[in-house]
């Protein structure tokens, strides 16, 4: 197409000899090439009136004026790109909450991971039966680098302590437990994997 710096065409006419994968797309790009430009000719050859023919009708039709029906059909492409955003908007707002149980496992090196969907609202929830029986814990997330993304405090419910978290992005997170000031004592630690 004329496109390509003088310096590259050498290296590229190289190439396209030895590579079957490119002779094939540069005979498809030729073929709808040539395509275009018979369909283009056809065009210009038929009469003025056989191609604004459906477009005069449609217009008279309404009493409209061309401007108008331009304006119209923006405004409708408009409405729709609106209309279609914000119910996508909607859904992802409205949707529910995902319940993430995390628990700590017997034996295991290190905090338990727990994988989790990427962008979705979470309740964290964490078993309080072998913890030591308080009115309030302390939670705090934070991301891979240690920089806080949430920090909270709840009592237990039916032997659970819930935390909502925010949506999250992908990433590693550690969901830490502590017992309230002025203790502040680390009781549990979970990797949280958002994907």
């Amino acid at each position: 197409m004329g496109r390509l710096p003088e310096d590259e065409v050498g290296p590229f006419e190289e190439h396209l000899l030895i590579c079957p994968v490119c002779q094939d797309r540069l005979e498809e790009t030729d073929a709808f090439i040539q395509a275009a430009r018979l369909a283009t000719q056809k065009l210009r050859a038929e009469p003025l009136s056989v191609r604004q023919h459906w477009w005069e009708r449609l217009v008279s039709a309404a009493g409209l004026p061309k401007p108008a029906w331009i304006s119209v059909a923006a405004g409708a492409a408009l409405l729709v790109v609106v209309v279609v955003g914000a119910r996508a908007v909607l859904r992802t707002e409205a949707a529910p909450p995902l319940s993430v149980m995390l628990e700590s496992a017997r034996g295991v090196e290190g905090p338990a991971r727990v994988h989790v969907p990427a962008g979705k609202p979470l309740v964290l929830l964490i078993d309080s039966t072998e913890l030591p029986q308080l009115s309030t814990y302390h939670l705090e997330l934070v991301d891979s680098r240690g920089n806080p993304v949430l920090e909270s405090s709840a009592g237990p419910i039916r032997q659970r302590v819930s935390f909502s978290a925010p949506r999250l992005a992908k990433g590693r997170y550690w969901v830490r437990l502590y017992a309230p000031s002025p203790r502040k004592e680390l009781l549990r630690e979970f990797g949280l994997e958002v994907e």
